[in-house]
């Protein structure tokens, strides 16, 4: 009987460190993937402030002439 219990309490432990562990891997999947679209939006605001410099530089290259 105490083996019993021992066994059922093993179970379920290692039944409640697997939906941990899952819990732990979901929470990180949904955090790189936060991260992802954040990497996205930044590029695309690097991109176009870029493309504004090269408008800029060359009217200044344009009034300097």
């Amino acid at each position: 009987m105490y083996s019993e219990v021992l066994a059922e309490m093993d179970r379920n432990t290692i039944m409640y460190m697997c939906e941990d562990m899952q819990n732990q891997y979901n929470d990180m999947q949904n955090t790189i993937q936060t991260q992802k679209s954040q990497l996205v939006q930044k590029d695309t605001v690097i991109a176009e402030k870029d493309k504004l410099i090269e408008e800029l530089q060359s009217k200044l290259k344009e009034k300097e002439a």
